[in-house]
């Protein structure tokens, strides 16, 4: 027989809630041989309109990619057909949420929507890029950079590695005076995106 748990209690994943026949499952719960248990660690909630029984969780739950998402992340090598990124944060319309880092890569016929011969110039390790993304594939995500608000926002110089300022349609650095033209940059190049 499963204990009373009141409205308002910590509960922790597997905590027995109530029977079936008493409540029906809400959010972060879940039924098992006729009882609904929590799902995550959060402070339960009992309707007795609705006859629901729901968690409502006291950790953060981790963020997921999904199709269509605009994240951030940082090139880690760049290959001839395709460039290795870490995804370090996801982009919401007023704010920008941390991740653990998760795997992501640009194939080359997501870069632009001319022809590329390779991606030796369109991205370096180290440049923070913009981007969508497209799928995720066993953990993996697939990302484009094609649309002129996705590509390059924060990059390095290719000679001496000090950070470049965008002039016109190009990367210039400002300590040696190399002029960078082929990286695919972003029209929020410099933007900030808080955190």
């Amino acid at each position: 027989m499963v204990e009373e748990v009141k409205t308002g209690s910590l509960v922790i994943p597997g905590d027995e809630l109530s029977i079936i026949e008493a409540f029906t499952p809400g959010k972060n719960v879940y039924e098992e041989n006729g009882k609904i248990c929590s799902a995550t660690i959060g402070i339960i909630l009992k309707d007795m309109v609705k006859r629901e029984v729901s968690v409502y969780p006291r950790t953060r739950i981790p963020v997921t990619l999904e199709r269509g998402d605009i994240v951030l992340a940082e090139i880690i090598d760049v290959k001839e057909k395709f460039a290795l990124a870490d995804i370090a944060a996801k982009i919401y319309p007023r704010k920008t949420k941390l991740l653990s880092k998760s795997p992501g890569v640009i194939p080359i016929s997501n870069v632009k929507k001319t022809y590329l011969k390779n991606l030796y110039g369109a991205f370096l390790p180290g440049d923070i890029v913009k981007t969508r993304v497209i799928e995720v594939k066993n953990g993996i995500a697939i990302l484009t950079v094609s649309s002129p608000d996705l590509g390059v926002i924060y990059g390095y110089c290719e000679k001496c590695r000090n950070p470049v300022q965008k002039e016109k349609r190009m990367l210039k650095c400002r300590k040696c005076g190399n002029v960078i033209k082929n990286r695919k940059i972003s029209r929020d190049y410099g933007k900030s995106f808080y955190v």
